[in-house]
């Protein structure tokens, strides 16, 4: 059985912003995957050079999130097996 595991950061409550209209973002909502070398990089100092926490909505418009309070990082494990199994075709 294979084992992969990433990293995924969700908000962790619900947000209502106003852009143009009131938008909902709910929370789990995936904001970003990373894989298990790059999260283990991250500190609190240093989260900005390789995290930006936003949702990108159109050409230059994006909605960011405070990475303390809007957003929980989850540990994703991801198992796979593998079965095989011989198939004769008929005649």
């Amino acid at each position: 059985m294979k084992q992969n595991i990433h990293y995924e950061a969700r908000l962790n409550k619900n947000i209502r912003r106003e852009y143009y209209t009131w938008t909902t973002y709910k929370k789990g909502r995936l904001i970003c995957r990373f894989t298990q070398k790059q999260f283990e990089k991250f500190t609190m100092k240093n989260i900005d050079n390789y995290f930006s926490p936003q949702i990108t909505l159109g050409h230059g418009v994006a909605e960011y999130f405070d990475v303390e309070k809007d957003i929980v990082f989850v540990k994703v494990i991801t198992y796979t097996k593998k079965k095989e199994t011989i198939v004769k075709l008929k005649k």
